[in-house]
């Protein structure tokens, strides 16, 4: 009885409890589980808050997509079979500052005020090339991928320091004496002991002429007999897995010569990023055959670094 009467006191009142619930609930589809009534009370409480919860994430998530800006770079992530959880786990599991993670977030919605910005949507300015190449339009996607001018030093930097990072890793898996952090890591053109070979950006020489024969990093493993030609490359995030396909058709011939010329076993190991942190579900795979086992998360993280102060730097000039 003391119920009811609570019931209709809340239902009379302005603000009522019930009614807000009851909007709630015929607001969000809700199919309950078949044999909810046959469980206890408190259980069929849990299991309708944890349905409402997912749901209202998803309608979230939804929403949020569907925003015909901000949702750009996660449509393609979908699109292109990303592997989404791998390109936002830096979310939750980097150290990193809040003004580095508000800025690639930023980038990432396409929230930044690059030149067509500022022209198509703000409506300030009447031109939107790049300010660096003067050729295409100056949008996000082509300031972190697409200026032939950047690709001269900005965008080598941010490889190198993805690559520094796997050949870090790789000297530290077979006990070769290095700096302590990676960042301080200097890698040699050639390590070599009883074990292992290790050669860092160096054309090599084979039989027969292979066009591509300067890889980021070659492995040969003396006491496995195996060699790893292992490739990096920060694209745009649409061409993440096309890239990855590039990587493996251009050195195919220089991985036959060099299986032919050190009797071993050869592999191609592309290693692909892309400048919004985008990778595909191959990337966990490839890194894993890598000795040191390097991770997913810091490479996205050091290639979303180098994106940020790619964008930091060219939106500093005039």
């Amino acid at each position: 009885t003391q119920i009811k009467k609570c019931t209709e006191y809340d239902q009379a009142a302005l603000f009522s409890i019930t009614k807000k619930a009851k909007k709630f609930t015929l607001s969000h589809e809700f199919s309950p589980p078949s044999d909810l009534e046959n469980k206890p009370l408190l259980r069929q409480a849990q299991l309708v808050a944890q349905k409402f919860k997912e749901k209202i994430l998803l309608d979230r998530k939804n929403s949020f997509v569907s925003k015909p800006q901000h949702g750009v770079f996660f449509r393609q992530m979908t699109e292109n079979d990303a592997n989404t959880k791998d390109s936002l786990a830096w979310l939750g599991k980097c150290h990193m500052s809040p003004q580095s993670e508000s800025y690639i977030c930023g980038m990432q919605e396409l929230a930044i005020f690059t030149r067509w910005h500022e022209m198509h949507l703000l409506k300030k300015i009447d031109n939107d090339k790049c300010r660096v190449c003067k050729k295409e339009a100056e949008t996000t996607f082509h300031i972190l991928a697409g200026c032939d001018t950047l690709a001269k030093k900005e965008y080598l930097d941010r490889h190198n320091c993805v690559a520094k990072y796997l050949h870090h890793q790789i000297c530290s898996a077979y006990n070769i004496h290095t700096a302590k952090k990676w960042h301080e890591h200097n890698p040699p053109e050639v390590i070599m002991n009883t074990n292992v070979e290790l050669i860092w950006d160096m054309l090599l020489t084979t039989d027969r002429n292979v066009g591509a024969n300067r890889p980021d990093i070659v492995i040969r493993d003396k006491r496995k007999n195996k060699v790893f030609i292992i490739d990096v490359s920060c694209p745009s995030d649409v061409n993440v897995e096309k890239k990855e396909n590039e990587k493996l058709s251009k050195y195919s011939a220089l991985r036959v010569e060099l299986g032919k010329m050190w009797k071993s076993e050869c592999v191609v190991i592309p290693i692909v990023v892309g400048g919004l942190g985008t990778v595909s579900t191959n990337l966990n795979k490839y890194l894993k055959m890598i000795p040191g086992g390097p991770s997913v998360i810091m490479c996205v993280k050091l290639t979303l670094l180098g994106s940020e102060k790619i964008m930091r730097s060219v939106l500093s000039r005039k």
